[in-house]
């Protein structure tokens, strides 16, 4: 019997050991690699750098999602035709002041994220502020991407 206690109390007493050097081996202190966003014209190509016309285009006869055929699906919406560059020439009617239309930024905002992770925008293109807006890192300045017509 005195044999078994003690050959338990060796095993336990090498068992503590083991643990207690164990832990008290210096812990890898490395950390896993920070992932770079994509975040275009930051730290990424930026492949729509004339904002709306760079992703509303036609793709086939069937498949136009150009700005100018969108437009048609609002009613009462007035003529684009003399629009040129897009969307700044736009503002000059959705400028937010009174008797204006509604502003360009909630109608685009809502079109794009009212959906939330919904919005095709977000699940079909992966678009993100950075696909309508570009910030010049030197200064932090915002701007809203615009280009020529694309109709």
């Amino acid at each position: 019997m005195r044999r078994l206690s003690l050959s338990l109390s060796a095993s336990l007493f090498l068992g503590l050991g083991a643990v207690l050097m164990l832990a008290s081996q210096p812990r890898s202190q490395t950390k896993p690699p920070i992932q770079t966003p994509d975040l275009p014209g930051i730290t990424a190509p930026d492949k729509f750098s004339s904002g709306c016309v760079s992703c509303h285009v036609k793709l086939a006869a069937d498949k136009d999602f150009r700005l100018v055929q969108a437009i048609k699906l609002i009613k009462g919406h007035p003529s684009i035709a003399a629009v040129k560059t897009v969307p700044n020439d736009c503002r000059a009617c959705h400028s937010g002041k009174p008797g204006a239309a509604k502003p360009l930024s909630e109608a685009v905002h809502k079109a794009h994220f009212g959906k939330k992770s919904k919005s095709e925008f977000v699940s079909q293109f992966h678009g993100q502020c950075l696909s309508c807006h570009s910030i010049d890192p030197a200064t932090g300045k915002q701007r809203v991407k615009s280009g020529p017509k694309n109709w």
